[in-house]
This record gives C-alpha cells, sequence and structure tokens, in this order.
C-alpha cells in the first residue's frame, strides 16, 4: 500500500491485517442499467470495489463478515466467480428501510408530495434488498433485541444475534453541576435524522426554553454542517455551533445535559452511548434512545415535545443530585453493557469462536 494509505489505518487494524486495499469508489458509468428494485445506497460507487476484487485470486474462506446492507451484493457477485466462505455473516447495524420509512413519517411536510413518495420507493426498494440479504447469509447481526424481534419475524428461520455498538471505556471526570446550564447536542449534520434534530431545536426548542426563563447556553457539534443549517444555528441567540471538531473530549465534558431529540433514523444512537460514556445526563426522546437497555429516571429521562424537554431540564436544574446519578448510572451501564470485552464475546458466538480470556 501507499505510506499515505497505511497512514490512515488505525495501529490495531494495521497489525491485525495480512493484506489491506485501498479503493477509490465513483458513481456508476453511464452504461449501468438500474433494476426498478436497486436502492440508492446499492448503486453509487461499487463498481470499482467489485473490479479491484474480481482482480483478486478466488478465494476460501472460514469467515466472512459482511458489514452493512450496502456491501452483500459485492459478496453476491463473488459468489458467482467463485469464491466460497463456511459462514456469512450479515451485520446489519441499521434496519435501513424502516429508517427512511420513519424519516419520511416525521418530515414529510418539508420533504414534499414528490420526494416523500421517492423516499417510500427507496424504503421499498431496501426492505427487497434485505430479504434478498438475509437469505444469504448464514448470520444476521443486530444492533438490539428490539431490532432482533423484528427481523425474527420477517425472517423465520434466520438466525439474528444481537451484537450492540459499543463505545470505548474511559477514565470520565467527576459530573460538575453549574450554571447557566450548558446542554450539547452532537451529530454528523449531514445525516438528515440530525438536521432535522438541529431544525426542531431552532424552531421549538430554544423558543419553549426562553419562554420558561430557563437560562442556557446550548452547543451544537457536529461534521460537515451544511451552509443553510450553519447560518440557521448562528442566527439564534444562545446557539452555538461547533463544526468538525477534532477531539469531541472537551466538548462533552465543558456540558451539563447531552440532548438526543432524534425522531427519526434506525439502530442505536452511539452518540448516547457516548454521553454517557463522559458521565454526563442525558434527556432524550425514546427513538433517540431505541434500541438500548436504558430506564427511564434511571440512566436517562425521556421527553417528546419542547415542554417535556424543557421540564426534564429544569428538573436536572434544580436537582443537582439527580443529575450526578444519571450520570454516575448511565456511566455504569455503558461499561457493563456497551464495551468492547462484550463486543468481542458476541461476534465470537455469532462466528462460532472461542472469545479469548
Amino acid at each position: 500500500l501507499p505510506r499515505a494509505d497505511l497512514a490512515q489505518l488505525p495501529a490495531d487494524i494495521a497489525e491485525a491485517c495480512h493484506q489491506v486495499s485501498f479503493v477509490r469508489l465513483a458513481p456508476p458509468g453511464p452504461g449501468h442499467r438500474r433494476a426498478w428494485t436497486e436502492p440508492d445506497e446499492l448503486v453509487w460507487g461499487w463498481a470499482p470495489l467489485q473490479q479491484a476484487l474480481k482482480a483478486e485470486t478466488v478465494g476460501s474462506y472460514d469467515h466472512l463478515h459482511v458489514f452493512r446492507l450496502r456491501l452483500m451484493p459485492v459478496w453476491c457477485e463473488l459468489l458467482q466467480l467463485g469464491w466460497s466462505a463456511r459462514r456469512v455473516v450479515l451485520d446489519l447495524d441499521d434496519i435501513e428501510s424502516r429508517a427512511v420509512w420513519r424519516g419520511v413519517l416525521s418530515g414529510y411536510r418539508r420533504l414534499g408530495l414528490r420526494t416523500s413518495l421517492a423516499q417510500l420507493l427507496e424504503a421499498a426498494r431496501l426492505r427487497v434488498a434485505e430479504d434478498r440479504a438475509a437469505r444469504a447469509a448464514d448470520v444476521v447481526l443486530a444492533c438490539s433485541s428490539s431490532d432482533q424481534v423484528v427481523l425474527r419475524r420477517r425472517w423465520p428461520g434466520v438466525r439474528v444475534d444481537v451484537v450492540p455498538n459499543v463505545v470505548v471505556a474511559r477514565e470520565a471526570g467527576d459530573y460538575v453541576h453549574a450554571l447557566p446550564l450548558r446542554l450539547l447536542f452532537v451529530g454528523s449534520l449531514f445525516y438528515q435524522p440530525n438536521v432535522d434534530a438541529v431544525n426542531w431545536i431552532v424552531d421549538e426548542l430554544v423558543p419553549a426554553l426562553q419562554r420558561a426563563g430557563l437560562p442556557h447556553r446550548l452547543t451544537i457539534a457536529g461534521r460537515s454542517p451544511p451552509a443553510n443549517l450553519s447560518a440557521r444555528v448562528k442566527s439564534v441567540p444562545g446557539l452555538e455551533l461547533l463544526a468538525d471538531a477534532p477531539d469531541l473530549a472537551p466538548v462533552y465534558e465543558a456540558c451539563q445535559i447531552v440532548l438526543c431529540p432524534i425522531r427519526s433514523g434506525g439502530g442505536t444512537r452511539i452518540k448516547v452511548l457516548e454521553a454517557l460514556s463522559f458521565a454526563r445526563p442525558v434527556v432524550s426522546t425514546r427513538v433517540g434512545s431505541e434500541g438500548l437497555a436504558l430506564k427511564h429516571g434511571v440512566d436517562v429521562l425521556y421527553a417528546e415535545s419542547a415542554e417535556e424537554f424543557v421540564v426534564q431540564i429544569q428538573r436536572l436544574q434544580d436537582d443537582a443530585a439527580l443529575a450526578r446519578r444519571l450520570a454516575q448510572q448511565g456511566l455504569a451501564r455503558v461499561q457493563e453493557e456497551y464495551s468492547l470485552a462484550s463486543l468481542q464475546q458476541r461476534l465470537s458466538r455469532a462466528h462460532g469462536c472461542t472469545a479469548a480470556a
């Protein structure tokens, strides 16, 4: 590999792999003929990867781990070329058809009729692709027990295991209760559910906080914010936009409450686990914490409307002991159930291996 590409690899991956190939993805050429059932996500960019793999010697493997739905068509094409694997594990960290469907339900007024219909068609295409991928796998991995229930109902006879998303354990600093409260929302700002959440914060939460007379500072931190979203956030007094921060640790440590007002999407939210790993209390919608083994009033506080968010923020402002208890219990939950050790054990079971001691 070129030295510049090798430098992009995390050290543990570079040490563990015998061979690593980087493939630059590109849009499909003008001659590409798309089947009506082919989702947008499975059309864009995979031709160079397929060509690169075709150039490799046909291989037979003990284990193949396919990460996310988008890579399954690549494996199916390799099967036709004579490649084989004793066990194929399909890792679905999200039910993507459901995520797109939810996006339409929560944002159809903003999307308009034409875009909403196009997204509903995309959801149907993704569902067909998910069904096809499940039939080609020996084991399907879901990121939560709730997703496992949904997928087992859809695919009777298919083995569906749970391998939750995890975060790296850290030595979290003590929670410091300070006024005015510093609130934080974190998310990739090119991802539509996060864009929807930021617009909701601007349109509904900030006015509700102002009506309640609750002093606060609210930071929105995320990667690649669109220009129009940046302008919206910067135009609101009391809102701060922190774009493309190289390290979020000091951002988490400076806040008192992390907000997760997510209303669409799927999978489980790394942002919630990350906030808990920094021992910060979280106020979230139920969709925002979906699939995580978190209890209201014990690990997190749940809220749906702007008024409910204000009530929970007010509770944490007035009750420092509650805020500290949530921070400590949330951190303990992450260390117990969402650690790298837990991930290793579950992946080993999925692949039929014995976990290392």
